[in-house]
């Protein structure tokens, strides 16, 4: 093929560090400060969930070989806490896990709750879930498995309560609702599917 030889490397490569000279490029780590105040927390690849306070009943599920990873909701019901620590409504996303063509996780209720110092509480946005990829064509396959993402809503600065209710299930042979990550972005965006 048209591949170097380690001749031809040692002479691009210092054709390419005789350039950077020519120009005077210098190395900087210097990082100019961000201009939005995006959140994203996923503990699907190392099962690191340690930035967010979740309830305890929450265990995480691995599976491949201990390579993906994901929160599993109790039948009863999970929570866990955010906060939107700008000055800015935020728009908070959950990703997590879906299938197809059968649905083999638990449909799930997501819904928002701004806590105030007091304890007291207000729905700030709430969402259906039904964990099933319907707007993807996947001819031949019995059974894929990706993570989605929905957008629940808008939250405002603060602390929230974030609560994943089943509305359906325990169904023989249907898995958790199975949360991989949280986003909270003043765009519209996050990544809409990841591959399990």
């Amino acid at each position: 093929g048209n591949h170097f030889n380690v001749d031809g490397h040692k002479t691009v490569a210092s054709a390419i560090r005789e350039l950077i000279a020519q120009h005077s490029i210098k190395r900087s780590n210097n990082v100019n400060p961000w201009e939005r105040h995006d959140q994203c927390d996923s503990w699907y690849l190392d099962g690191k969930a340690d930035k967010i306070k979740h309830s305890p009943d929450m265990k995480m599920h691995e599976w491949a070989g201990g390579q993906k990873h994901a929160l599993e909701v109790n039948p009863g019901g999970s929570w866990f806490i955010v906060t939107n620590p700008t000055l800015n409504d935020m728009k908070l996303y959950v990703y997590y896990m879906a299938s197809a063509p059968a649905q083999e996780y638990a449909t799930t209720i997501v819904s928002a709750e701004r806590v105030a110092e007091n304890l007291s509480s207000k729905l700030a946005c709430e969402k259906e879930i039904k964990p099933i990829i319907v707007h993807k064509i996947f001819p031949g396959v019995k059974s894929l498995h990706l993570v989605e993402g929905m957008y629940i809503g808008t939250i405002g600065p603060g602390t929230y309560r974030i609560n994943l209710k089943p509305t359906t299930g325990p169904v023989k042979g249907q898995n958790p609702f199975r949360v991989t990550g949280i986003a909270l972005t003043e765009t519209d965006g996050g990544v809409e599917v990841w591959f399990g």
